[in-house]
């Protein structure tokens, strides 16, 4: 019997926690919606206190470079399954293949033509009865990227966590009840409501702007991130420096760190930062 699928951009689906209120428990990648890029493809953390969770950095082998200009911090780079930033704009590269399948006895009642079957990166609308289809798509759609941070955490209000391990393996966490990025070109941290087992180092850093080697925008009267070899929101200059240098051990201002973790300046094994709407 010959068929018509329609198959839609699902522009409901705007986060993880979404993606995991329809049922999903797998950690991985999915694509969400964002009012300023389209479809965005992210990791999610399905599984860490409560899962749904956006993850928008991640370090954990020194494999990316993250002492980068301020246009690469905007397009982003590395992977989201891997370390990165933001993932990649490059929409090229950005193929994600998806299988769905839909199967029923063509005199179920049970559907009816206009059927609506979520998925996380697409809906299917039946409109006729059919025995069973595999439907195949090619999705091309961006990666998180700075900008788009902005409009994630800006959609509502947010949580953030920052879990992190040292060179020790000693695993600590950082949570906070309010998170904000600002438009461009400041992307301005608005960050409260702290609890967790690492320390609060973001409070030095709520309400700077985002600075890079090559556009200072931080309150000391040298560049923050050349200095410190990263880029962040930088005061004057950090208690934070989760873009920073991969060095895990080393107590250095360069290092990836969080000060409060150990009350010194070592370098972090593990971070992964991640948003979650309330």
């Amino acid at each position: 019997m010959p068929i018509t699928l329609i198959l839609e951009e699902n522009t409901d689906v705007r986060n993880c926690k979404q993606i995991y209120d329809q049922g999903y428990r797998d950690s991985g990648t999915y694509q969400v919606y964002s009012s300023n890029q389209g479809m965005l493809t992210v990791y999610c953390d399905m599984e860490t206190d409560g899962g749904g969770w956006t993850v928008f950095q991640r370090r954990e082998d020194g494999s990316v470079n993250f002492y980068r200009n301020w246009k690469e911090y905007r397009t982003g780079f590395g992977e989201p399954d891997q370390e990165f930033w933001m993932g990649e704009e490059n929409i090229n590269e950005m193929n994600v293949c998806n299988l769905f399948i839909l199967t029923w006895r063509s005199n179920d009642s049970r559907y009816n033509t206009g059927d609506l079957f979520h998925t996380p990166r697409a809906r299917l609308r039946v409109t006729t009865y059919i025995t069973f289809v595999g439907v195949q798509y090619r999705a091309s759609s961006p990666r998180l990227r700075l900008d788009n941070l902005h409009y994630i955490s800006g959609e509502g209000e947010n949580e953030l966590r920052v879990n992190m391990t040292n060179c020790a393996n000693v695993t600590k966490y950082a949570k906070y009840n309010s998170f904000n990025v600002g438009p461009p070109p400041t992307f301005t941290l608005s960050v409260h409501g702290y609890n967790g087992t690492a320390g609060n180092s973001l409070s030095l850093h709520n309400g700077q702007y985002f600075s890079t080697y090559d556009n200072d925008q931080d309150n000391y009267r040298t560049n923050c991130a050349s200095r410190d070899k990263g880029a962040w929101w930088y005061n004057g200059c950090h208690n934070a420096n989760l873009n920073g240098l991969y060095q895990p051990c080393e107590v250095a201002w360069s290092s990836a760190l969080w000060f409060s973790f150990d009350d010194d300046f070592a370098g972090l094994r593990f971070i992964e930062m991640k948003i979650r709407p309330l």
